[in-house]
């Protein structure tokens, strides 16, 4: 058991084997301790120590799960007396332990915002506690949270005689952090890949105005032969011959426009080869 010892002071004289006061700053009746001077026996006692009770105070936030350094934590006696040890600034791991005497307490805390080691801020929320310790127990008086509210609050455990205040809560600062979504303003910057695709593009477009002017020539000259079969099976052969060169992917553009333009030359001659053997075969013929 732990006591708390009270100031205090009597001035007493000594006569013809009497004691007598001359000034005793005590009253009986306080509750703050007093002398008793009996001049009878000469006996003085002294009654200025108070039995106390330790109660311990813990900080979190408004969820009682993040414990919150920075806190400023007071306790006041029912005269708005502080009490010794407050106010105290609250740290993660350490709690505020006090020796309370048998009265009614209140405990408040007071600041606006609490940053935490990781830049975190917190708004303190007004609350307040009036506790009472009695016989070595501590007792809530009234409070002014409530658990469910949302709104922070604070948890008594009697059998302990440990006060939790959970009254902290984290503020939105989303608002203020960059935004990572698309970004309208930057340009846009052609990698390897799009240079690519261009050139393919360009490369299928040089491959189809070879192809339609291929067929075009073809159909020209299957017209001028009477629509001989010879010439259609010539100018097939030409197509599937275009057909697999291009599917060769040759990525030399110039390469293969002169692959190309060799190709409609053959395709050409065999047009006219095929004309000039159908004309032999009429003249057979005749």
């Amino acid at each position: 058991n732990e006591y708390d010892v009270i100031d205090s002071e009597l001035t007493f004289k000594v006569e013809n084997g009497k004691v007598t006061v001359v000034e005793n700053n005590t009253d009986k009746n306080s509750g703050e301790g007093f002398y008793d001077v009996d001049t009878d026996t000469n006996t003085i006692k002294v009654n200025d120590a108070q039995k106390t009770t330790k109660v311990t105070i813990n900080k979190f936030d408004i969820t009682g799960s993040e414990e919150l350094e920075g806190a400023i934590l007071t306790i006041k006696d029912s005269n708005g007396k502080t009490v010794t040890g407050t106010p105290w600034t609250s740290q993660k791991g350490k709690t505020l332990e006090v020796e309370l005497t048998n009265g009614t307490y209140t405990l408040t805390e007071t600041g606006d915002t609490i940053t935490d080691e990781n830049g975190n801020e917190y708004d303190v929320i007004d609350s307040e506690l009036t506790f009472k310790v009695e016989n070595g127990k501590v007792t809530v008086v009234e409070n002014s949270t409530d658990k469910d509210s949302g709104e922070g609050f604070y948890d008594v455990d009697t059998d302990t005689n440990t006060i939790t205040v959970n009254d902290a809560k984290k503020t939105d600062d989303s608002s203020s952090k960059p935004t990572t979504g698309d970004d309208s303003s930057k340009p846009e910057i052609e990698g390897p890949e799009d240079s690519s695709e261009d050139e393919s593009q360009e490369e299928s477009s040089s491959e189809e105005d070879s192809s339609s002017d291929s067929s075009s020539s073809e159909s020209s000259s299957s017209a001028d032969s009477s629509s001989s079969s010879t010439a259609d099976s010539s100018s097939s052969s030409s197509t599937t011959t275009t057909s697999t060169a291009s599917s060769t992917g040759n990525p030399d553009t110039g390469a293969r426009v002169l692959i190309n333009t060799a190709e409609f030359a053959a395709a050409v001659g065999l047009c006219f080869l095929a004309i000039r053997r159908r004309k032999n075969d009429d003249t057979d013929d005749q």
